[in-house]
């Protein structure tokens, strides 16, 4: 019998439950948080990374590590890179803190990513 916390559904039900709590805490600025060329990166690394680690006749659980293990070194660099952009392509000193924060955008997108 596994434990409730590496149930895949409890993660299901907890990372819901965070993502409504951002909802409401948020309400119509919740459109700020959403960076879709961030998710992009994020889903296409990761897979590329997948692809290039794959051998036929891999188990599924295998798989799923390879894609956890791999989501996370996406995150870093997109969040490295981000970081390095919004350091080198700000114009002033007032827009460097949300340009930082833009590029931090990927950590949690990590996180949700890598608990599914």
């Amino acid at each position: 019998m596994s434990s409730i916390i590496t149930n895949k559904y409890f993660k299901l039900i907890l990372v819901s439950i965070l993502a409504i709590l951002i909802a409401v805490v948020l309400g119509k600025n919740i459109v700020f948080i959403i960076d879709f060329p961030t998710l992009i990166f994020l889903f296409v690394g990761t897979a590329l990374l997948t692809l290039i680690g794959y051998k036929k006749g891999m188990s599924k659980e295998k798989i799923f590590d390879i894609i956890k293990r791999n989501c996370i070194i996406t995150g870093f660099v997109g969040f490295f890179i981000g970081f390095l952009m919004a350091l080198c392509t700000t114009d002033t000193l007032e827009d460097l803190p949300t340009n930082i924060a833009i590029s931090m955008l990927i950590v949690p997108y990590t996180f949700f990513y890598f608990l599914q």
